[in-house]
């Protein structure tokens, strides 16, 4: 890959804002990027968590299988995200597995080209501690989201979360442009995939959800 693309491929991520196109040179021969389609595994939980991958177009899910098999999601990534940076603080395996949700374009680096580029731009640092704290907040609402009264206020207040991460304003409201299948909503909530049927008919007939596509979209602005 050449040094341009390669720069192109990581720099216009919200990340990476603000870093110099001359520091990527050192790292881009080992830089790469892949397109992988749904249900395909970006990686798989249990395996080496020894580099970084940044989303740069689509969106995947952080799926864990736990003892019983049951796959409880922890998180859905959009474009512009990063995961596996926990591999810059501790060399384990992945807790989880990260599944692509739709056809997506991924750039992958290793810790230690990661390492040297936060060695030469400190700036880069900071983002990454405001991108985990970001995540950790994202964590804590989502705990919030399991223990909330009722299945349609855990459902909506999952919607308006991920409205606020990846919402795009369209003329009926707020698009969340995550291709979300009714199971993957109750693999979030820890809930039946019927009663999550049941609670969108309901935001659906009372004007708080629509669809356009295989898209949400909540009858309400942005955030």
């Amino acid at each position: 890959m050449a040094v341009t693309n390669c720069a192109l491929c990581l720099r216009d991520l919200p990340i990476f804002e603000g870093i110099e196109i001359k520091s990527f040179e050192d790292i881009c021969s080992g830089t790469t990027k892949k397109v992988f389609q749904k249900g395909e595994l970006i990686f798989s939980q249990g395996s080496p968590a020894d580099t970084i991958f940044l989303i740069k177009e689509g969106s995947a899910k952080l799926a864990q299988v736990t003892e019983d098999g049951r796959e409880v999601i922890l998180s859905i990534l959009g474009k512009g995200d990063i995961v596996g940076e926990t591999a810059l603080f501790q060399r384990r395996e992945h807790l989880a597995s990260a599944i692509a949700l739709e056809e997506s374009k991924v750039c992958s680096i290793s810790h230690k080209q990661m390492e040297k580029l936060i060695m030469d731009q400190p700036l880069l640092a900071m983002q990454l501690i405001t991108n985990l704290g970001k995540k950790f907040y994202s964590v804590m609402e989502q705990k919030s989201e399991l223990y909330s009264q009722t299945v349609e206020q855990r459902v909506l207040k999952l919607l308006v979360r991920l409205a606020r991460e990846h919402g795009q304003p369209v003329p009926e409201g707020c698009l969340i442009p995550l291709k979300l299948t009714q199971q993957d909503i109750a693999n979030m909530l820890g809930v039946s995939r019927v009663m999550v049927v049941q609670v969108l008919k309901e935001l659906r007939k009372a004007n708080r959800l629509d669809k356009q596509g295989k898209y949400y979209v909540l009858r309400d602005r942005c955030f």
